[in-house]
């Protein structure tokens, strides 16, 4: 905010902004050729990126792209997740993955600075071993515990926003830092006060995001007809492309 910025400026230098680290896993691989730039300087600057990457076009003069990293530990599909970011062997028998991940020994340094050290996400799994958190978990706080991975955004949602007290956890978030938020507006300036009614916004449409999947859930739970498209295919080929 302007008015505190303008306050503290004499008393500290500005702090850096909090690092960021994230880690995203596809275990089935990508199109060959995905993270290829079309073309790049001789000293490994990106000139220009390649339609996979176009989204990444205005943060190109900070992306580095390495190459030729390759481990045998994690051949084989159950391997795969668990000595990603171990770089070790994976034992089965022991559920032991050869050592903490790249990630926790990140959240040991950096964790204090934010409000959760690490959030560990992901998809609902599918498949023979979909219920088997050592094979789909790419985060390891220790050789032998595996960190359990977050699939419901609701539940993310609460553990970064809503305060940790009985009753407030049916009521929206901005409902409940509301007379903060109006106190706060009398102190700032006309920009900070867009800027702080955007944010509000956005927080406000991350929680109707997440009513509105959970309602179309319960009502696809309830309503076979809406469930049709999610039956598993008939074997073979189809004999007209709606069926």
């Amino acid at each position: 905010m302007e008015p505190l910025a303008l306050a503290a400026q004499a008393a500290a230098p500005m702090a850096d902004p909090v690092k960021r680290l994230a880690y995203i896993y596809f275990p089935n691989g990508i199109p060959r050729g995905a993270w290829y730039p079309e073309e790049t300087a001789a000293d490994g600057r990106l000139i220009r990126l390649n339609e996979w990457m176009s989204p990444l076009e205005p943060f190109k003069e900070d992306i580095l792209i390495p190459s030729n990293l390759w481990t045998p530990q994690g051949n084989g599909h159950v391997n795969g997740p668990p000595t990603w970011l171990t770089g070790q062997s994976y034992r089965s028998r022991a559920v032991n993955a050869g050592g903490v991940s790249a990630d926790q020994l990140a959240a040991r340094h950096l964790g204090e600075e934010t409000l959760l050290p690490s959030l560990e996400l992901s998809l609902q799994g599918e498949g023979y071993f979909s219920n088997s958190l050592p094979r789909n978990a790419i985060s390891w706080s220790a050789p032998d515990r595996p960190m359990a991975r977050e699939i419901e955004p609701r539940a993310v949602f609460d553990r970064m926003f809503r305060p940790p007290s009985g009753g407030v956890t049916d009521r929206s978030v901005m409902d409940a830092v509301l007379v903060d938020a109006r106190t706060l507006r009398g102190y700032t300036s006309k920009a900070d006060q867009y800027r702080l009614d955007e944010y509000f916004e956005s927080i406000r449409a991350l929680e109707r995001r997440i009513e509105f999947s959970e309602a179309r859930s319960g009502q696809m739970r309830s309503d076979g007809a809406l469930t049709d498209t999610m039956m598993t295919p008939t074997p073979g080929i189809p004999a007209d492309h709606q069926s």
